[in-house]
């Protein structure tokens, strides 16, 4: 079977427009599963947060895979933690973190649409094309290093520029 070329791709005012459309649908209240070594985080640092919004960002994920596969782009789909620097934290908080997180790449970079921060930010980060098409002057970047993400988020909020960093 001949891959074809991708089509056109959608524009940010369609992928904001797609990015609520799916958080409608696949955010919910019920809790998250909690897996043995988050659980184990959870006891072992009494300043971490559990919160009770579930992203069912492995939902979104495989969503937007099959709709850019549809466009015929190469999809990779990824799994890991999240590191979220917010305009709401203050000044000496430690980046907001999504332990267990899913999202995609494709040719064009990182798709990520089911960030949602619940109570701590009014804030929702929207990426696409390693952006974040909700507001373009937040940073976003993707290490393989969970440590040089760490170093990067920390780095970001010292000097109050906001962003997501996986």
């Amino acid at each position: 079977m001949q891959r074809r070329e991708p089509t056109s791709m959608l524009n940010d005012t369609q992928n904001v427009a797609l990015a609520a459309e799916l958080n409608h649908l696949l955010w919910t209240n019920d809790p998250p599963e909690i897996t043995p070594d988050v659980a184990a985080c959870l006891r072992d640092d009494p300043g971490m947060e559990f919160s009770g919004v579930n992203m069912q960002c492995a939902a979104h994920s495989v969503v937007c895979a099959g709709l850019m596969l549809r466009l015929s782009e190469k999809v990779t789909t990824r799994g890991g933690s999240a590191l979220v620097v917010y305009p709401e934290q203050k000044q000496f908080e430690k980046p907001f973190v999504v332990m267990k997180h899913w999202w995609i790449s494709n040719s064009l970079g990182l798709c990520d649409f089911s960030l949602n921060l619940g109570s701590y930010s009014a804030h929702k980060p929207i990426i696409y094309r390693n952006r974040n098409v909700a507001d373009l002057r937040r940073r976003i970047s993707f290490r393989d290093d969970f440590r040089q993400a760490m170093s990067e988020a920390e780095e970001s909020h010292a000097a109050r520029i906001h962003g997501v960093f996986y």
